[in-house]
């Protein structure tokens, strides 16, 4: 695991707890559970090794984070705890063994603690060495340990130079070593030895290392490389050494296959993970007879086979943690597949020690070339189906091959896609475990299209120029906007499924989903109706204004984000209306805080609006709103105004207390502003308060029409008499209530003022005031001034 620091900020990391979350095992049966509150010393675990006596007695060598626990297997499906070696508290512990000793590092200043195992089973007593290295180089921490066949140790991330792999010599005196070596390039994170080469994971330099150490005081570097991801965390190498295997501590991190038969052209053959799109995090993998045993954190062990090199293919999985799902690093820190009786020993953090008894399977594997049937070139980027088959798809590789697998053997069909190209389907393609399969393709491409689009008055059906227009899929998008003719035509637009918005401020938006266009025959017609109504999946000209630091208003395809894994903070989805985006307060994903609204305010105004004023309008809109944490009250706003450049009033105020999941609203707007030229403008802050808070917001669907609506919430303050307003003295009157009402008082800052339920005020200072008036589950704003 690897080394960070958390921060207040990101407290927040997603480990996505989920009672009875558990998968159902596949291959792998369990044989025994210890959980955490039955250790001599209840704690939660970390790394685990496996070791084995001069008699045959197998054992499991469990760092927890007072200590190692040592399990002695005899009766796997009873394991017991016959010592337990205290040591300063930690969450990093790692161990390995050489003949009859245990080496644990710690990230604690605890140095190497060596332990002697000999006495076992028959005794419990054991003897202990501590090494912190030479006396004039000393080092008191170390991330990780791995010991070769020929006896050499090598500590990894230890707190003396960059932490890179100092390696010692065991056989002069296994509790005394000797430092031959300092490997001080890069941190080191993780490694392991294959005869005289050495595999290092450099951490968070997405680097890994290979070296000579057939002399180990002289290692010599032969290569290195790029991983797929952020972290370097763990590397192992195949038993021929032509392979290695890689994992990224990271969400949504990978298992990654690396040919290395060339040290100058190491190549990345295939990568793979558990439950795509979960987000799982990866941790420590191991290879043992063409299988990659890898614990994963949240899905407890993941069993791949890469026999069928360039095609790794998940074929067994225990779900050692239940109670987590998704990203984040709870779960199963460790597994260790190599004890002799073939069982697996796995560590849980949480949840405790486990054996398990597992049945290797082999995939039955599929693979094949796929080209133009014109040029007869290879085609990259071909979407390989197997269907019923868990969605188990891949995609072909830059030369045309592919190569894919499924545990399930059986008859199947195969479904051939891709953007250029019409889909082929090959049927009834049989597959055997420990087979390969072989079926080539060759696809045709599509012929592009030029469709000619025409934008047109509803009621008139005269041309109407300058509308805007976009024809969008997964695949491509085309955009524009039409002449002064009201035409536009798309060029070389691929024959497809797509949906297609277009709009101009003063129009009804223009919105048509899953459209199949495959022709271009006649123009497509697009008749805009008078009106205002945006749901924001084009650019109609709202303006953006802002003194905050971040979180400021996009059009955006929103992004969730939770807190604490359960509050939502940012939707994940617009108001399901047609299309997908929606005005938002910043959409950068990740943890809530890192793109919420930050020490000040963010405003959205409209275009302008001109309306009849001898009508009565409304508008609607849905609304988005969030605001909480930060160890204090939350005492943010929202608020929805309407300015004409002399008068401001106020339609819609929210505050902390109220979270709306894309609520439908309606409002009456009062003809008290000027109806030829307003703008609606929308206003959220995270006020200064010396606590910062988390505020999201966002608004959707938008509309105005003379319509009440009556079955959604109108609100109206026609009613309501305050008076006087403006006043001279500051005493203000309120009636106009038939039922009891409580009332709060804000100034323009969105600050709290007071609170109270009789019908007169006294402002003490002169400004501008907004006065929430609740009664009968209905909420009403009005704006005073002193």
């Amino acid at each position: 695991m690897s080394y960070f620091k958390y921060f207040l900020s990101i407290i927040v990391f997603f480990c996505f707890l989920s009672v009875n979350s558990q998968t159902p095992p596949l291959n792998i049966q369990q044989l025994a559970h210890v959980p955490n509150s039955s250790l001599m010393v209840p704690s939660d675990l970390n790394d685990i090794w496996g070791w084995v006596d001069s008699a045959g007695n197998e054992y499991a060598i469990v760092g927890t984070n007072d200590g190692t626990s040592i399990f002695d297997l005899s009766d796997p499906a009873n394991p017991y705890e016959a010592l337990f070696v205290p040591g300063m508290n930690s969450i990093w512990r790692d161990v390995k063994t050489f003949g009859h000793y245990a080496y644990v590092t710690t990230e604690a200043m605890n140095g190497l603690l060596i332990i002697d195992l000999s006495n076992l089973p028959d005794s419990t007593n054991t003897n202990t060495y501590l090494y912190t290295g030479p006396a004039n180089s000393q080092w008191q921490r170390a991330h990780n340990i791995y010991i070769d066949d020929r006896g050499y140790a090598y500590i990894f991330g230890a707190n003396r130079g960059v932490g890179g792999a100092i390696i010692l010599d065991l056989n002069q005196d296994p509790t005394q070593p000797v430092e031959v070596a300092d490997i001080n390039n890069w941190y080191v994170h993780d490694g392991m030895v294959k005869g005289d080469t050495l595999f290092l994971a450099n951490g968070s330099n997405s680097l890994f290392s290979i070296w000579d150490v057939s002399n180990p005081s002289t290692p010599v570097l032969l290569g290195q490389n790029q991983t797929v991801g952020y972290y370097s965390h763990n590397i192992w190498a195949s038993d021929d050494g032509n392979y290695i295997y890689t994992t990224e501590e990271d969400n949504g991190g990978h298992l990654s296959e690396f040919k290395i038969t060339d040290f100058n052209n190491i190549d990345l053959t295939d990568k793979i993970q558990a439950e795509p799109g979960n987000n799982i995090m990866p941790h420590n993998a191991f290879f043992m007879n063409d299988y990659i045993i890898n614990s994963y954190y949240t899905t407890g062990i993941q069993i791949f086979d890469v026999k069928s090199k360039g095609n790794i293919v998940n074929v067994g999985h225990f779900d050692t943690s239940p109670n987590f799902s998704g990203p984040g690093s709870n779960g199963c820190w460790g597994v260790y597949p190599y004890l002799p009786s073939g069982l697996i020993i796995a560590s849980d953090i949480e949840n405790g020690f486990y054996v398990l008894n597992p049945d290797y399977k082999r995939a039955a594997y599929l693979e094949g070339f796929i080209m133009d049937a014109t040029s007869n070139s290879p085609i990259s980027g071909v979407d390989v189906e197997i269907l019923n088959n868990n969605n188990n798809t891949t995609s072909s590789a830059v030369g045309g091959d592919y190569k894919m697998g499924t545990l399930t053997a059986g008859t199947y069909d195969i479904v051939f896609s891709h953007p250029l190209y019409q889909s082929d389907t090959i049927f009834q393609v049989p597959l055997q475990n420990d087979s390969t399969t072989t079926v080539d393709i060759v696809m045709y491409s599509f012929i592009p299209l030029n469709l000619n689009i025409e934008t047109k008055n509803s009621g008139t059906n005269s041309s109407l120029a300058s509308v805007d227009f976009i024809i969008t899929n997964e695949d491509f998008t085309y955009s524009g906007s039409t002449d002064q003719n009201g035409l536009f035509t798309v060029n070389n637009l691929i024959p497809g499924s797509y949906n297609i918005y277009a709009g101009i401020w003063g129009k009804k938006d223009f919105c048509l989903e899953s459209f199949a266009v495959v022709d271009d025959s006649s123009p497509f017609v697009i008749a805009l109706e008078d009106g205002y109504q945006d749901r924001f999946n084009l650019d109609m000209g709202w303006s953006v204004n802002s003194s905050a630091a971040s979180g400021l208003w996009e059009r955006a395809d929103p992004v969730l984000t939770l807190f604490n894994n359960t509050d939502t903070c940012s939707p994940a989805v617009e108001s399901n209306d047609c299309g997908d985006y929606a005005y938002i307060t910043g959409s950068l994903g990740g943890f809530p805080s890192s793109d919420d609204v930050d020490l000040g305010y963010v405003e959205l105004s409209s275009p302008t609006i001109s309306l009849d004023s001898n009508l009565t309008h409304f508008l609607h809109c849905n609304i988005w709103w969030r605001n909480f944490l930060g160890g204090t009250t939350a005492d943010d706003t929202l608020f929805i105004d309407l300015d004409d450049g002399s008068n401001k009033t106020n339609l819609f105020y929210v505050e902390s207390n109220h979270p709306l999941d894309w609520y439908k609203y309606t409002f009456e707007i009062p003809n008290s502003i000027n109806l030829n030229n307003f703008k609606v403008v929308i206003t959220t802050a995270d006020w200064p308060s010396g606590v910062d808070h988390l505020v999201e917001a966002g608004i959707d669907n938008f509309y105005i029409d003379n319509d009440p609506n009556t079955d959604i919430s109108l609100v109206t303050s026609s009613n309501i008499i305050i008076y006087p307003n403006p006043t001279n003295d500051g005493l203000i009157h309120i009636k106009g209530f038939k039922f009891p009402f409580n009332y709060a008082l804000y100034n323009l800052s969105g600050k709290l003022i007071e609170t109270g339920k009789k019908n007169q005020i006294q402002l003490n200072d002169r400004g501008v005031y907004l006065l929430k008036i609740q009664t009968e589950g209905q909420t009403y704003f009005k704006k005073i001034i002193f």
